[in-house]
């Protein structure tokens, strides 16, 4: 699944059987950032992870037989310890990336469709996992953990049926062009410029949320990261979603056309009509949230996320 606004739908019977059964929306977990501002949940109890096939040709869109057994009973391990993560969900293979299964649900808003992508990583991780059975050039280890590796968005739908899913484009391209010679040529993109500037409008000023950047323009749309997994609260932002996208949705051109100039003036000056335009009470869910650094235990910098109880 690249990043495309088009995402096909390949999934496996096996694996949605599964999901499909689940019944709880429990998650016993709580939301936290590494210090290179990747999400994860720490789950209350470990779970094991079995030995994966590490290798898998990319041209091959349907998930193989073995992969889906092993990817089966993985997830199954992980809905023990956190249904909730996984309620109303159905499974896509990514064929670039096997060991990062993804899972979607449409949810119904007030002018169109959104799209609710949950990806999660399987892939072996020595300074987070431990491992419980050797892996060889062909299988990753078996390991513990309670660390799950989490990327969710919500994305508005334009389209949608049994094989693709048609995302709203609102993004050009966020390829701004290239740095260096030869083979150590490499890309640049603005996809951070994006978030930076999109959540720094829609947040409270002077409210630190990093490494959080609630919105930015994945799938080359304009997207929104939540950090509450929880599916009735995923279903009550996207209200909140709804609103973000209204809102820039008429902004878009220009404000791409700002960030590829790189003309700092310009993008400040942007920024600041649009904090003063965007609705002030849209703003408050956020002064309740806190992202609280601490060393975990290699000595390394971690956010938890936090929320403030009335």
């Amino acid at each position: 699944m690249s990043a495309s606004d088009r995402i096909a739908i390949h999934g496996d019977p096996s694996i949605n059987s599964c999901l499909s059964a689940v019944r709880s929306k429990s998650i016993e977990a709580t939301p936290h950032f590494t210090f290179d501002e990747n999400f994860f949940l720490r789950s209350k109890d470990p779970f094991d992870v079995p030995t994966l096939p590490i290798h898998h040709d990319v041209r091959v869109s349907e998930v193989p037989s073995e992969l889906a057994e092993k990817l089966e009973t993985a997830i199954a391990r992980i809905i023990e310890r956190l249904p909730g993560l996984f309620t109303g969900c159905r499974y896509i293979f990514d064929s670039a990336r096997p060991l990062q299964p993804v899972f979607y649900r449409i949810i119904p808003g007030p002018a169109c469709s959104y799209m609710y992508i949950l990806r999660i990583s399987l892939e072996f991780m020595p300074s987070i996992h431990r491992v419980i059975e050797k892996g060889s050039n062909d299988l990753s280890p078996a390991y513990r953990t309670n660390q799950l590796p989490v990327d969710a968005l919500i994305l508005p739908v334009e389209h949608a049926d049994e094989e693709v899913i048609q995302l709203k484009r609102y993004v050009t391209s966020t390829w701004s062009g290239e740095t260096g010679r030869g083979y150590l040529t490499q890309g640049i993109w603005i996809d951070r410029d994006f978030a930076k500037f999109l959540s720094g409008i829609v947040v409270p000023s002077g409210h630190r949320l990093y490494p959080w950047f609630p919105v930015s323009t994945r799938y080359n749309s304009i997207s929104y990261s939540p950090i509450d997994p929880d599916p009735e609260n995923i279903d009550r932002t996207i209200q909140h979603v709804a609103l973000i996208e209204s809102f820039f949705a008429p902004h878009m051109e220009r404000i791409e056309s700002v960030l590829h100039s790189g003309d700092t003036e310009k993008a400040a000056e942007l920024s600041r009509d649009l904090y003063s335009a965007f609705p002030d009470n849209a703003r408050t869910a956020y002064r309740r949230i806190f992202t609280r650094p601490y060393l975990n235990d290699f000595e390394q910098k971690e956010y938890r996320v936090e929320y403030e109880t009335v």
